[in-house]
């Protein structure tokens, strides 16, 4: 067993870990009974360090019912690998909730993740939820801000330009001519 897998998620971030230390994590996150804490630093190593061979290892935790590994998972899979076409499915079952994500911490990761996404490849289903999420005045405001901007980059701009979620101001405009553009698009996309 790892002794401190904090201090191997900080190095993880600075440095490549050994293969035996790799090894050793892999080995505790499939074999041993670890916290939720142990499991999320493992998985943030392992999401560290680009490789495919970790897929299958990643993967299960979308499905665990556990709300910070199944983020982490995603996030892992889609973001730090770029398998984000992989694993579109996941994406639009999460955009669309599920119901032990309870403040919707996923939806909001899979609202980030689709707006890149969409910003390189078509997906009618998935622009149709961030805009059933930006239309439902019901929704969670920063999971409507969310989709708001997922939007705007789904239409091309650039990251450092959107604007941030914010508890204090309401930052949809629904009005923008790329909202518009992206209604547009939502009707001729595949």
């Amino acid at each position: 067993m790892t002794d401190n897998y904090f201090e191997l998620l900080l190095r993880a971030k600075v440095s490549r870990l050994t293969d035996e230390e790799l090894e050793s994590v892999v080995h505790d996150l499939t074999q041993l009974p670890l916290t939720e804490s142990q499991q999320r630093q493992s998985l943030h190593i392992l999401g560290l360090h680009d490789s495919a061979s970790y897929r299958t290892i990643v993967e299960p935790f979308l499905h665990k019912k556990v709300v910070s590994l199944a983020k982490l998972a995603l996030w892992i899979l889609c973001t730090y690998w770029d398998l984000a076409e992989d694993y579109a499915d996941d994406v639009l079952n999460f955009l669309k909730g599920v119901e032990w994500d309870q403040i919707d911490e996923i939806r909001i990761t899979a609202a980030t993740i689709a707006g890149k996404y969409l910003s390189r490849l078509p997906n009618k289903a998935l622009l149709e939820a961030l805009f059933t999420i930006l239309e439902n005045e019901q929704e969670d405001s920063i999971l409507r801000q969310v989709a708001y901007i997922s939007l705007l980059q789904a239409m091309g701009v650039p990251s450092l330009q959107l604007p941030q979620p914010s508890l204090e101001t309401d930052i949809i405009d629904e009005n923008h001519p790329l909202i518009h553009k992206a209604r547009e698009r939502v009707k001729n996309e595949i």
